[in-house]
């Protein structure tokens, strides 16, 4: 099976359907940052594949890579998000519902015969 990585650039707005992997990347992520509690996401590779990322959009000299990482495999589809969360609310509380938001929205837009992978990670409290 192959595996594509799709580093997408996040901007808030509107898109009608269908939507591709950007599109729908930008969607997640303004509904993420919707979330009570979320105050901004990051990149959501590892550590040392978000660097390897940045180091090789500078050395192309295009865009950094940005925050929803959608990942295909098949018929499953990938998402991972990683946020900072604020100190009003608990962060796990903050966790679910982005989870819940990431699911439902991903699930609509994709279709029932799409699997859908969710990963959330705090990356910052406060």
């Amino acid at each position: 099976m192959s595996e594509e990585i799709v580093p997408v650039e996040i901007v808030a707005g509107d898109v009608a359907a269908p939507l591709g992997d950007a599109e729908l990347a930008r969607e997640i992520d303004a509904a993420v940052l919707a979330v009570p509690g979320v105050l901004q996401t990051y990149d959501g590779r590892s550590t040392v594949g978000a660097v390897l990322a940045g180091a090789a959009a500078v050395l192309r000299k295009t865009d950094a890579p940005l925050p929803v990482m959608l990942r295909r495999t098949g018929d499953t589809v990938s998402v991972s998000v990683r946020i900072a969360v604020g100190g009003g609310r608990l962060a796990a509380d903050t966790c679910r519902e982005v989870y819940s938001v990431v699911s439902e929205l991903a699930a609509a837009r994709l279709g029932e015969a799409t699997v859908v992978d969710v990963s959330v990670e705090v990356a910052r409290i406060g």
